[in-house]
């Protein structure tokens, strides 16, 4: 009898405690669903930008990667006047000269790494380099896989006090590669991720994380990956490498297998949307601080934007906590295509395009 009144016990117990998590869960997405209102409180013209892509808050100033500019890929620009006050980037294919930009990683307020996906270098910048008249990177290297000559890496985080790189991208036995300070492979970590449509093929899941991110660490321990609204939050330890903490995800993508391409000399295969997608997520539009985890949004379809590569598409910025539940929902009155937020949470700079068709930065005030 005692066994039968502990068992039950037990049941209730296990009831309640998944109604209160129903209940918590519940409350969270009601929050999360009560969408805030952005004002814009300035708005300055890029004259000097051509065809912004990105955007990163570094101290006092505006990292804005840019393409088809004539000489460099990114700007530097003042967040009092909204003024030019450095280019640096050069590109080409000379030494130190960047073909095919990634991702610009900002691993602190003054220092910024860059990637060449034509050659897999990857270039680490100080901006109070860069203003000093400075325009050589601090430092190039080399990741090093398994597979000579290949490093199929999109985006790059420092852990440890920077005597750890780790990088995501494609890379045959695991989502996320961890490598020393001289960028030597020291294992790979977590399996890929599995979406409902596609299959067991190895190379399809490959592809899909070919457009993964990363962002800044907290505490010099956790970060944050996203990748077609699949949202990754893990552990660094010098004794156990990278653990996966918690994965969830925020939407349903429709994908279509497109066959191969050479990229860079490296074969890989192409994981298309179809015009029925939802955008969701995109990686250069992610970022993090200590306290909460940011992303644009779009719940629209490719097809609703014709143009969808030229114009801007968001109008939603979304914002996690650290256990990758949903926590606060902001409604922007027009569209944007980058952000970039405060240390303290309460300023966000964006990039958009005015009614005459020209770049600019906006500047909002947020209460999380």
């Amino acid at each position: 009898m005692k066994l039968i009144e502990r068992a039950a016990l037990v049941i209730v117990t296990i009831l309640i405690s998944s109604c209160s998590g129903q209940q918590n869960h519940k409350a969270v997405l009601d929050r999360f669903n009560q969408k805030k209102r952005i004002a814009i409180e300035k708005e300055s013209s890029l004259n000097t930008v051509l065809n912004p892509k990105s955007i990163r808050l570094m101290n006092d100033v505006l990292l804005i990667k840019s393409v088809g500019t004539d000489d460099y890929l990114m700007s530097v620009i003042d967040t009092s006047d909204f003024k030019e006050l450095a280019r640096f980037g050069s590109q080409g294919k000379g030494p130190n000269e960047i073909g095919v930009m990634g991702f610009i990683n900002k691993l602190s307020n003054d220092l910024v790494l860059v990637s060449d996906l034509s050659d897999f270098n990857n270039y680490l910048f100080s901006i109070q380099n860069i203003l000093s008249g400075d325009l050589a990177p601090s430092r190039v290297f080399k990741v090093k896989n398994k597979k000579e000559g290949v490093n199929s890496c999109l985006d790059f985080i420092y852990l440890n006090s920077g005597k750890n790189i780790v990088g995501t991208g494609i890379h045959g036995e695991g989502r996320y590669a961890l490598y020393d300070e001289d960028g030597v492979l020291v294992n790979y970590y977590i399996e890929y991720p599995q979406l409902e449509n596609i299959k067991s093929d190895n190379e399809l899941l490959q592809a899909i994380t070919f457009q993964a991110a990363l962002t800044q660490p907290k505490e010099n321990r956790y970060f944050a990956s996203l990748s077609r609204g699949v949202i990754d939050i893990l552990e660094y330890s010098p004794e156990l490498g990278i653990n996966l903490v918690t994965r969830k995800k925020y939407y349903k993508d429709k994908l279509k297998y497109c066959g191969n391409t050479m990229y860079a000399g490296v074969e890989y295969p192409l994981v298309a949307t179809t015009s029925k997608s939802i955008i969701g997520f995109e990686g250069d539009h992610f970022e993090s601080n200590s306290k909460y985890i940011y992303s644009l949004f779009s719940d629209k379809k490719y097809e609703d934007f014709k143009e969808r590569h030229s114009k801007p598409q968001y109008m939603d910025l979304v914002t996690f906590d650290w256990n990758g539940d949903p926590h606060t929902h902001y409604q922007l009155d027009r569209e944007v295509i980058g952000f970039a937020v405060s240390d303290d949470n309460k300023t966000v700079f964006f990039l958009a395009y005015n009614e005459e068709g020209e770049p600019v930065v906006l500047k909002s005030r947020i209460n999380s």
